[in-house]
């Protein structure tokens, strides 16, 4: 069975040490729709590493099944394979009690997503959200393991 996959690639910075590298973002109707799905970065090329978690991985939860489907990929591919860890939530709200909604939807920025860089833990920033293809373009690679087949969006 053919399994489809959509979504963004993610170009990280490091805010303390300043490397950059991608991970890639699920996009899918529902929660469901993305459900198993896992992502490994390579610290050595420009390239991510899609795949489904094995029952082990996924049984495992979020954060250390990407790890475990990373050592997984890093085995069977000989690439320097991570999994990027998410950190928390930033809040950017604009903190005015009594202001207009209309000014609040002008200054509103939704919360923004950190991780932890693979090299030095500080906090890593999504700079650009990139469709695959525009990854491809620019000479990034999108490793697709499992079955999966990548869907255009």
């Amino acid at each position: 069975m053919t399994r489809y996959v959509e979504g963004k690639v993610l170009r990280m910075r490091c805010s303390t040490c300043a490397v950059t590298f991608p991970s890639f973002e699920f996009s899918g109707d529902t929660d469901m729709a993305t459900d198993g799905f896992v992502a490994a970065t390579s610290m050595d090329t420009d390239a991510v590493a899609l795949g489904v978690a094995t029952v082990e991985e996924y049984r495992a939860g979020y954060s250390s099944g990407q790890h475990l489907f990373a050592a997984r990929v890093r085995q069977k591919l000989d690439l320097n394979m991570v999994a990027i860890d998410f950190v928390r939530y930033e809040d950017h709200r604009p903190s005015s009690p009594g202001r207009s909604f209309q000014l609040f939807q002008e200054s509103y920025r939704p919360p923004e997503a950190i991780y932890a860089c693979p090299i030095c833990g500080g906090d890593a920033h999504v700079e650009q959200k990139l469709t695959p293809e525009v990854f491809r373009d620019a000479g990034g690679q999108l490793i697709l393991v499992d079955g999966l087949t990548l869907r255009s969006t």
